[in-house]
């Protein structure tokens, strides 16, 4: 589906996409049974980086640590093919027990950005295919995911499902690709005490 960029949405504007975001992920958690009602579930940002070194945790490995033992959205530059979907999640990578997540847009930090596409897949199935260079007429850098009638669009990956995100850039340098989106999982799980 098409993205808005970022640019032409008002602040008010993405604030309302990202709590209908947060709304589409928390009831399928329900759905699938992650918990049985909003009460028992946890919902906060996606935590990406080095599993292997990091002293807190991570909801998925890159495929190589820009950074060793940092949590933080960075592409590194061994993992990308100038002018490839590359793949920038190590292989493997498995959405966690009673967990989910759901990613509805992204915002390019790259100091010179050169972003053209992104791909989300679940294995080999592709959830969703991003081209994005429309989203660089001015900052902020980045887009919506949104359907023809102006709701947000969330793709969304349950329990045990094999997670990977691909993207395209020009040139083979380290990125700063945020996805937009959320993990929700069963209170306990990492986060102990209830949100009110």
């Amino acid at each position: 589906m098409p993205l808005i960029p970022l640019s032409d949405l008002t602040p008010q504007r993405r604030e309302q996409l990202r709590l209908q975001a947060m709304k589409i992920c928390l009831q399928r958690a329900i759905e699938k049974g992650i918990a049985k009602s909003r009460r028992e579930l946890i919902i906060r940002e996606i935590v990406p980086g080095d599993e292997s070194d990091c002293t807190d945790f991570v909801d998925f490995d890159f495929k190589t640590a820009a950074t060793t033992g940092q949590e933080e959205w960075t592409e590194d530059s061994a993992d990308i093919s100038a002018g490839d979907l590359s793949s920038v999640v190590a292989s493997g990578e498995t959405v966690n027990d009673e967990t989910l997540i759901g990613i509805y847009g992204f915002l390019d930090l790259t100091p010179a950005p050169d972003l053209t596409m992104i791909g989300l897949y679940k294995g080999s199935e592709v959830k969703d295919i991003w081209e994005v260079e429309h989203c660089y007429g001015q900052e902020p850098y980045g887009g919506i995911n949104v359907d023809e009638n102006g709701n947000v669009r969330v793709a969304i990956w349950e329990p045990k499902d094999p997670f990977d995100i691909k993207m395209n850039f020009k040139s083979a340098a380290d990125k700063n690709v945020v996805m937009l989106g959320f993990v929700v999982e069963k209170l306990g799980k990492r986060i102990t005490v209830p949100q009110v």
